[in-house]
């Protein structure tokens, strides 16, 4: 029974990439992009608190640390939060092989005519054989980006190499850095955009840092918890934010 409540939750994942969008009424429609603007408006605030904090800390914007990419999105009660990428290889993990041609269900699905969404660190090479003429970068990336290209490849790769096939190898992609990015969710998804994926999250706990900007390339664990409530266990694990909230919102407004 659990095999065959998997092949019917992912059938209906892939019908909806089937879908044609949203569907939305005039009125609908411009309460989203309403939103969106407000979405942009709280992102330039945070923006601001976040350029007043480096300037007045003297604080790395963006780093490296671990072959990870970190960047101070907003500042939380006087304190930074980052964003930091994640990833994982799901294809056989979560079963779409078997929905893919050859697969035991006879689905044969590919992903074709379907636009997915993709939010990541900067940009995607767009020019990469896995997926050349089908990634659109929809901003201005101020870089490439390995993550983000792996990210991509994870979605849509065509199999050239055959271990690299993604998930939809015949999708489409539209790419855009994590920059703005409810704002431009919730202005995609009142397009029609059904699916896209976020590798990335907000730092909590202790997490690499390079504190200050200065010749050395020493790195140190650093704690980014409310240190006026614990030192030891950063209460954002698990807690309903503010963030979460307006996430929750989106895909609210956006039921398919």
């Amino acid at each position: 029974m659990k095999t065959t409540f998997l092949y019917i939750t992912l059938f209906a994942f892939f019908c909806a990439f089937e879908a044609s969008g949203q569907h939305k009424s005039h009125q609908q429609l411009q309460v989203q992009l309403e939103k969106a603007h407000q979405a942009e408006i709280e992102y330039l605030r945070e923006q601001q608190q976040v350029d007043s904090l480096v300037q007045n800390f003297n604080l790395d914007r963006q780093f490296v640390s671990d072959g990870r990419f970190f960047e101070m999105m907003k500042v939380e009660n006087g304190q930074p939060v980052y964003y930091t990428t994640h990833n994982i290889d799901a294809q056989a993990t979560i079963a779409v092989d078997k929905v893919h041609p050859g697969g035991s269900t006879g689905l044969n699905l590919t992903g074709e005519g379907i636009t997915l969404g993709e939010w990541d660190v900067n940009g995607v090479r767009v020019s990469h054989q896995e997926f050349e003429g089908r990634v659109t970068q929809n901003d201005d990336a101020s870089e490439l980006s390995g993550h983000a290209t792996h990210v991509a490849g994870t979605m849509i790769a065509a199999g050239v190499n055959a271990d690299a096939e993604g998930m939809s190898p015949q999708a489409r992609l539209l790419a855009h850095d994590w920059s703005n990015d409810m704002s431009e969710m919730r202005e995609e998804g009142a397009k029609g955009l059904l699916v896209s994926n976020h590798s990335y999250g907000k730092v909590m706990g202790w997490g690499g840092q390079r504190a200050c900007k200065d010749d050395s390339d020493e790195e140190f664990p650093a704690w980014h918890g409310n240190t006026s409530i614990s030192l030891v266990e950063d209460y954002r694990f698990g807690f309903y934010t503010n963030d979460d909230q307006r996430w929750d919102d989106i895909a609210y407004d956006n039921p398919n």
